[in-house]
């Protein structure tokens, strides 16, 4: 047990991360190259680690404690004080703690499968327009119809031709698929190997970690049963399992006593059914005067939801079945009608679509909303255009601001949006992730320089404009107005590092169209969801000093008021403004039933919806989304 101790506890301090974000300090503890790196959380959790092997539970408790405040959302340190403070009051589920270990591991080794999406496109099959042929006028009867034969007879040779031609296309694609399929199938299945592999040897290190070097000790004897009683007791825990060591017969119960000290083994097993974890076949073994006895017997302990089983699962099985993706059928697309045909390759497109979202870790809920989206396509529209931004991961450039874990998924769920419902084709769409101040001045251009990447697709008054921005918002710590926060801002000096709501306003309005619509699923708050949007900062409420009603002649939709949060659907991994935005203009938003959904009309929608259920899902907060512009304006076609 003391080896599997050595090996988890090696495995956590091995971890890359660590050597990344600080100085490696040669054979120094964990505690050390912590307090050498104050900024590693890696190295904040190692020490953690190290401390829970030791069985000081009282220092972990406190070294936690300081770790929380100084990383407040990183919630592998939340679990772990919760759970070290369950066995700091003596009252511990045992396998919440082996869970959490095991979990923050599991975390650390398995990310999703990230697979190539199947990009193979069918080529259309050509058609053949059938030519009427005109008799000339000294034509004899007898002529013209063997001209006519003769026509007829070529257009069936190329018919065949093409539909030769067609065939072969479609075993090709088929081919590709298939290989695609195996690929997918041999990557997954290498995945969930590695999985299995790992996970079993994880949850004992855990265990070791948190429960210590297993000992039986004997207590008496009961000559008429035949029976040792005895207890089973753990290294880091104060109590003790009563156990019963059966069929060992008197004239062996003084050598079994005698030799019991000095050739025992004792192992123990942690087994998981149904999600639950909980301790199981404890085995000792004792070499006897008649050779090796072993002894099995259960272990009662407390169950546990089982965390790391959870993780293991998404890891592995929760991936979209690859029969989703159909073979086509030669047969079915050479005599099938153009609306059969259509929806033949339809269904292919959206098994495509459904699967190379999940890999975007896109919900279930997402994925079938997408899927609904793109059963119905409007036609083209050639004067459109669409910006899209997703900004998540801001992290990465500056640890002082939380990411916004599903931005990019909004982006996503919007974008097929706007290609299906909206018709703007994709060579119309400026879409991009993880913007930074230098990329919106780009799009949107500056307050200096107003024309930017967007104002070269706006062609005339007729062209139809739609912006979406998902990712922080916050209000100048100075000068009091609204900002956009790009990915690599500096919170501390965003009128610097932020971009200007007012700017892009502005730049918007410029342009040679009224015919704009600007969603927006941002607060301006200063907070992220469940906490600040700066670290170890309060936020910064106060009205914005930039005004919107009346100043700008197009549409504005954001998703809260200037005091209030934004806040995101953590199952459906979406935010609530745009789950509801999507759900409204395909089709929830139209009361009347006209197959039309209005500004009005959405206004309604977004105001019940989402406050309803910020309401529900975080205790009574208040989020109301702010809707500004024409109320006759026809957002959607249904």
């Amino acid at each position: 047990m003391n080896k599997l101790i050595t090996i988890f506890t090696g495995l956590l301090l091995s971890s890359n991360v660590l050597a990344n974000e600080c100085v490696y300090l040669e054979n120094a503890s964990a505690v050390e190259q912590y307090e050498a790196c104050p900024l590693s959380k890696t190295a904040a959790l190692n020490g953690v680690v190290e401390l829970i092997a030791e069985g000081d539970y009282g220092k972990a408790k406190v070294f936690l404690t300081k770790l929380r405040k100084e990383h407040p959302s990183y919630k592998e340190v939340v679990e772990l004080l919760s759970a070290v403070n369950s066995i700091v009051k003596n009252k511990d589920n045992t396998m919440e703690l082996v869970s959490v270990l095991a979990k923050v591991k599991m975390q650390s080794l398995f990310q999703s499968v990230k697979l190539e999406p199947f990009n193979y496109i069918l080529p259309q099959k050509k058609t053949l327009e059938k030519r009427e042929l005109q008799r000339g006028e000294f034509e004899k009867t007898v002529t013209f119809e063997n001209r006519k034969k003769e026509a007829e007879l070529e257009r069936r040779n190329e018919i065949a031709q093409i539909n030769n031609e067609y065939e072969k296309q479609v075993a090709k694609y088929n081919t590709e698929l298939n290989q695609y399929k195996q690929k997918a199938d041999r990557i997954i299945e290498q995945h969930k190997a590695e999985v299995r592999k790992h996970s079993d040897n994880i949850l004992m290190n855990a265990f070791s970690l948190v429960m210590g070097k297993p000992d039986v000790e004997l207590q008496s004897y009961n000559p008429d049963d035949e029976i040792y009683y005895a207890n089973l007791t753990f290294s880091n825990r104060d109590d003790h399992q009563r156990i019963a060591l059966h069929n060992i017969p008197p004239k062996q119960a003084q050598a079994f006593k005698s030799n019991f000290s000095n050739n025992k083994s004792v192992d123990v097993d942690i087994k998981e059914e149904l999600g639950y974890l909980t301790i199981a076949n404890v085995k000792v073994g004792i070499e006897t005067l008649t050779g090796n006895q072993d002894f099995n017997f259960n272990y009662t302990d407390q169950f546990y939801v089982a965390d790391t089983k959870a993780i293991i699962i998404d890891d592995g099985d929760a991936l979209l079945s690859m029969s989703q993706l159909q073979e086509l059928d030669i047969n079915e697309l050479t005599s099938a009608s153009e609306s059969e045909l259509e929806a033949l390759l339809r269904s292919s497109r959206n098994a495509q679509i459904a699967f190379n979202n999940q890999a975007a870790n896109l919900s279930q809920y997402a994925i079938n909303l997408i899927s609904k989206i793109s059963t119905k396509k409007v036609l083209n529209t050639p004067n459109a255009v669409a910006v899209i931004i997703g900004n998540r991961d801001y992290k990465a450039s500056s640890r002082d601001i939380e990411n916004v874990e599903f931005a990019i998924n909004d982006a996503t769920l919007i974008k097929a949006f706007v290609k299906s419902r909206l018709g703007i084709a994709e060579k119309d769409i400026i879409y991009q992730e993880n913007t930074t101040q230098s990329d919106l001045n780009s799009i949107f251009g500056s307050k200096e320089f107003a024309e930017g990447k967007l104002a070269n697709y706006v062609n005339d008054k007729n062209t139809k404009v739609f912006v979406f921005y998902s990712g922080h918002g916050t209000l100048g710590l100075h000068d009091k107005y609204s900002y956009l926060v790009p990915v690599g801002a500096n919170p501390n000096n965003i009128e610097l590092s932020g971009y200007k709501l007012e700017t892009m306003y502005a730049n918007l309005s410029k342009l040679p169209t009224d015919d704009i619509t600007v969603v927006i699923d941002a607060c301006f708050s200063g907070q992220s969801n469940n906490t600040s949007l700066i670290k170890n900062a309060s936020a910064v409420f106060g009205k914005p000093k930039d005004k919107v009603e009346g100043k700008y002649n197009f549409n504005i939709l954001s998703a809260t008021s200037s005091q209030q949060i934004a806040s995101w659907d953590v199952t459906n991994k979406l935010g609530i403004f745009t789950k509801h935005f999507v759900e409204g203009v395909t089709g929830g938003a139209d009361k009347n039933g006209d197959k039309k959904v209005t500004l009005a009309e959405l206004k309604k929608h977004l105001s019940f919806s989402v406050s309803k259920e910020a309401r529900r899902e975080y205790d009574g907060r208040k989020q109301t989304p702010q809707v500004i512009g024409r109320d006759d304006k026809v957002l959607s076609v249904l």
